[in-house]
Parts: structure tokens; sequence; C-alpha cells
């Protein structure tokens, strides 16, 4: 188990599973690079980049941020809704951090029904040449859904399988020691 501070009153406990993939994550985030943090709903991805964006600072970026930014603009421009909050954030950070990229994936690109399908992967692209052009890091979270532009640019980190004493230091955060048994 590792606690790591978050805010006095309630410490990020991590799993071993989770501490070596924000081992991986805070290794990789060097400049001009994109680093994708991959894993299953649940396993912490959220949690691994607000204590990387604790660690390096920078903007951490959201589904708030998101839906707040796409609400600006047409309904079929999700893609340069994106582009424009991240691009932004890049502007003035060193490290933007963007967290459920998969639930702008999944309807750009799952959705048979949004005629701009695959063009989230030229926005993808575009920041991640604005960031290498201006020496800094893009990390994005997301689930398995990968858009081709995530596979060939990205560096890859994984957060991987729990084992019985990953859900053992999961529970121990929330339940007793007695509930645990």
């Amino acid at each position: 188990m590792h606690i790591m501070p978050s805010s006095p009153e309630s410490p990020i406990t991590l799993a071993d599973v989770q501490q070596r993939a924000f081992d991986r994550l805070l290794q990789a985030i060097s400049p001009g690079r994109l680093v994708v943090l991959i894993a299953g709903p649940g396993s912490g991805k959220s949690t691994l980049l607000r204590a990387a964006h604790e660690q390096r600072g920078g903007a951490l970026l959201g589904a708030a941020e998101i839906q707040r930014a796409v609400s600006e603009r047409d309904p079929l421009a999700i893609e340069d809704a994106v582009y424009s909050l991240v691009g932004e954030a890049l502007d003035s950070n060193d490290v933007v951090f963007v967290d459920d990229l998969h639930l702008v994936t999944q309807v750009v690109q799952g959705c048979h029904s949004y005629p701009r399908g695959g063009f989230i992967n030229v926005a993808l692209a575009a920041l991640t040449g604005r960031a290498a052009a201006m020496g800094r890091t893009l990390v994005v979270a997301t689930s398995h859904h990968m858009t081709d532009a995530l596979v060939r640019l990205g560096d890859r980190v994984f957060i991987t399988d729990f084992t019985a004493s990953d859900y053992r230091t999961i529970c121990g955060s929330y339940l007793s020691p007695e509930q645990i048994q």
C-alpha cells in the first residue's frame, strides 16, 4: 500500500498495481511527449492523474471542462471543442492532463451517427504536434477504446489487472480491518 498526500484529511491510497503505473506515468512525462494512461473503468485513472497533477502541476481537465467546451460549439464539432480546450491549456502550462478522453472518443468514433467519426484523430495529432513544438507534455487517460492517433503517437502506460492484494488495499481505504477479514 502506498499513501500519497492529497490533502491532510483525505490522502490518496494506491494499490501496488496503481503505484507501478503511477511511477511509469511520472517517468514518461517529459517535454514534447503524449502519454496515454490506459485502464478499465474503476481502476484508478482519475486518481493517478490527480496525483500526477499534484506532483507536476499544470492543468487538469476532465469531463466537466470538456462538456463546458462542447456546449459552446456546434454539437457536430466535438473534436474542435476538445482541440480548443486542450490547446488553450497547453499554451499556458508545461503539462496538461486530460481525464476521461474515452467519453469523447466513444461518441465521435463509436457512434455511427456522428458525421466526423475519425476526425478526433486530426485534433489529437495536431495537439501532440503542438505539445512537441512547445516542449510541453500532454497526458490523457482513456479506457481501452484507443484512437488511431493515440496508438501511433502516444507513449502508453497501463494500469494492469488488480490482484487480491490490490483489492485488499483499495477496500482498506474504505473499510475497517475487521470488515475486510
